[in-house]
Formats: structure tokens, C-alpha cells, sequence
């Protein structure tokens, strides 16, 4: 049988509505699947029955260099570049914190006027979980940059002091102690260099309505103990046991040193003199209706 063939310019005839149908039918496919990536899945017979899941927005929360003043920034300096996060998977936290005031009194005590005081604390945590697999362990580690004036000894003269930051001007170790804990958090035990008006003696409620020290760590052991106790800014060696019998009852005890300054009963300079020994003991119970 004879074979025909088409010249050349017939055959790309032929071919050239193929190809100028792939191009718009390849548009056309594109964009329907674009279409059906944006557009939320219908719930079909075969989707299981449940609550509708929205996709997750994109990070817009503030970073380092914006939204300074955001209220879901939770610190200043935000994640640093990603540096708290890294940190954060090792187990390892970083804290600073400055405390600022102004206070002043327009009439009464030895001298009238207004007084500036600030803390800043810096301070190290440690997840031993995070870090090294060790579950249960907490070490941390705090110091103090205390300054300003004080306007309870400079203006007011009196043994209850007007805010709770006040202290001498100093740099000083502040609290390095390790935590464990056990039975699921129910229970755990701290031993080192502690400040035990951090959780011994003081309210939740009181110190957030009333501005004086005495909301916190109260009168009574600051007048008692060796230049106001194991307190702000001070702290020294103990132990201490926490314990949760109910959820609505926590029970603390600790044997800590009473004396943290090491000086006499009556130096209160809050500097370490003449070792003079001491021990006292804590327990309270708070309770939770």
C-alpha cells in the first residue's frame, strides 16, 4: 500500500492546535489548584467528625527591633534574635529586670522632699530536664545592682519602710540554689542561698494593693532577726521542703541561717563582718479556698 507523508509546513499545522490549547489548559489547572489550596476543605461523607481547625496565622507578634510597647510583648528585648529560644531548648532561662521609683512626701517625717530608688535583678535558670535529661531539677542563680537614695531613711525615719526595694546601694550575690522535685511536683526540696521572703510570711493579694514593705516580709522578724533576717536584699543558707497534701493546701518548712549579714544583732549594714552563728527555723502553711 503507498505511504503518504505531509511536507513539513503541513505537519506543524497540524501540531499548532495542540499547543496553543496545552498553554491556556495548563493556566487554567494552576489556578484551580490554587483556588482549592486557599479554600477551607468542605466536610465531606469521609471527614471525621470534629472541631474545625483554622489554619495558623503568621507570626505577627513583636520582635526585637518593633512593637515595643505591644501588650503580647511579654519582656523588652523580645526572642534577642532568636537568642532565648536557642537558650530556652538547651533548658537555659535569662532574666533582667529593673525596678525604678520616685517617692516623695509633702509633709511630715525629719525632711520633706523626693527620693529616686532602683533594683535591677539579673538572673540565670536552669532546666536540668532541657540541659542533660535530668528530670525534675531547677538550678538558679540571682544577683542585685541596687541604687538610688532611700527615702524612709532619708526623709521619713521610720522602721516600716514606704517601698520594698529600698535597701543599701550595693552589687551583691542574691539567691543560688537548686530545686527538685517529686511525685509529678506534687513535693520538692530546695537547698542553697535563699531569700526566704520569697515565699515564707508574705501575701499574694496584700502587696499588689498596698505600697509598703511590710505587705511582704513583715515587721515582726525584721525587728527580730539579724539585720532583718534571711530577707530582700539579703539571703542566706537553708533548706527548704515544700509539700502539696490537697490542691488547696501547701505546706512549707525550712531551717535556714539566721543571721546573713554575719555581724552583730545590732549591724545592719547588711555587709559580712564578725561571723556570729545562728539557725532559725521556718513553716507556714497556706491555704487556697
Amino acid at each position: 500500500m503507498p505511504r503518504f507523508s505531509l511536507p513539513p509546513i503541513a505537519r506543524a499545522q497540524r501540531r499548532l492546535p495542540l499547543a496553543a490549547l496545552a498553554a491556556p489548559l495548563l493556566a487554567l489547572l494552576l489556578a484551580s489548584a490554587r483556588a482549592l489550596a486557599q479554600a477551607p476543605p468542605d466536610a465531606g461523607a469521609g471527614a471525621v467528625s470534629g472541631p474545625a481547625i483554622s489554619p495558623t496565622p503568621a507570626d505577627t507578634g513583636p520582635d526585637f527591633f518593633t512593637g515595643l510597647f505591644a501588650p503580647s510583648r511579654n519582656n523588652l528585648l523580645g526572642d534577642m534574635g532568636g537568642i532565648r529560644t536557642t537558650l530556652g531548648n538547651y533548658g537555659i532561662s535569662l532574666g533582667l529586670q529593673e525596678t525604678s521609683e520616685v517617692l516623695g512626701n509633702v509633709t511630715g517625717g525629719i525632711h520633706t522632699g523626693a527620693d529616686y530608688d532602683g533594683m535591677t535583678e539579673m538572673s540565670v535558670g536552669l532546666d536540668t530536664q532541657k540541659a542533660f535529661g535530668w528530670d525534675g531539677g531547677i538550678f538558679n542563680i540571682s544577683a542585685l545592682q541596687i541604687h538610688g537614695r532611700n527615702l524612709s531613711t532619708d526623709n521619713l525615719d521610720v522602721l516600716q519602710q514606704a517601698s520594698g526595694i529600698e535597701a543599701d546601694r550595693s552589687t551583691r550575690l542574691w539567691e543560688m540554689w537548686y530545686q527538685q522535685s517529686f511525685f509529678e511536683g506534687a513535693t520538692d526540696i530546695k537547698i542553697g542561698q535563699q531569700s526566704i521572703d520569697q515565699e515564707f510570711m508574705v501575701s499574694q493579694y496584700s502587696s499588689t494593693v498596698f505600697m509598703n514593705m511590710m505587705m511582704g516580709w513583715p515587721m515582726l522578724p525584721s525587728a527580730d532577726m539579724y539585720a532583718g533576717g534571711p530577707a530582700y536584699p539579703l539571703s542566706s543558707l537553708g533548706v527548704r521542703l515544700r509539700a502539696e497534701p490537697t490542691r488547696a493546701i501547701t505546706v512549707l518548712a525550712g531551717v535556714f541561717d539566721d543571721n546573713p549579714a554575719g555581724g552583730s544583732f545590732y549591724n545592719d549594714s547588711q555587709l559580712r563582718g564578725d561571723r556570729v552563728p545562728g539557725r532559725g527555723v521556718e513553716a507556714a502553711a497556706p491555704w487556697q479556698g
